[in-house]
């Protein structure tokens, strides 16, 4: 397990986790963080116990997990998991299974997954209610861009959005009508966040970061 607290520019890049549990842990307060081929495999299906375990857990803000893979059944590949996982990112992951790329209780905000592949399972960006502790609404300000997913649960927030953009897959039965757009037909430019980045820093910000 790598757990990480810290502020400031930091870069965890190029590690392998095998049979193991909750294996990259970005708590509370932590920011600036990006996470770069952390690579996960299971050869057991993973099942509930007090909560399903996150291959990746995000609690901070401005963290980017970028291409990055797992490999196994169930669980959650990325997960946030409070109020103040904000303006994150998922780039470029492959994630093979049954499980899924969940926000998953009390509002987290900003979440961007972007040109991220999980053919057979789940991205949901959902009201969770009363499971768990109350976990209620999940996310606000959500978006999938240009995903390939097998089913997409996306729900839409009273005050708030959450939208899928581009991506190929089936709407789950409890989706929201209003945030899918462009269904299985992909869109312009590949990814959002890295013409966001050369916008705003130029071509050597997304050479920096290996694109």
């Amino acid at each position: 397990m790598c757990a990480l607290c810290v502020t400031g520019d930091f870069w965890v890049k190029d590690i392998v986790m095998r049979e193991t549990l909750n294996n990259v842990q970005v708590w509370g307060d932590c920011r600036r963080i990006t996470i770069t081929g952390a690579h996960s495999y299971h050869n057991s299906t993973l099942e509930k116990g007090a909560g399903y375990p996150a291959d990746i857990s995000i609690r901070g803000s401005q963290v980017l997990v970028d291409r990055c893979s797992s490999h196994g059944l169930g669980g959650f590949y990325v997960a946030t998991l409070n109020q103040a996982a904000m303006l994150n990112v998922v780039l470029n992951c492959t994630f093979e299974g049954t499980g899924s790329i969940q926000p998953h209780m009390h509002w987290s905000t900003g979440l961007l997954i972007d040109s991220c592949t999980i053919p057979d399972g789940r991205i949901d960006l959902i009201n969770r209610h009363s499971s768990g502790s109350g976990h209620g609404w999940a996310i606000g300000w959500g978006s999938v861009w240009n995903g390939t997913v097998k089913p997409l649960q996306i729900q839409m927030p009273p005050g708030a959005l959450n939208l899928t953009i581009g991506c190929k897959g089936e709407p789950h039965k409890t989706h929201s009508n209003e945030a899918f757009f462009s269904v299985n037909e992909p869109v312009t430019p590949a990814s959002l966040y890295l013409a966001q980045l050369r916008e705003r820093l130029g071509d050597a910000a997304v050479k920096n970061i290996g694109y």
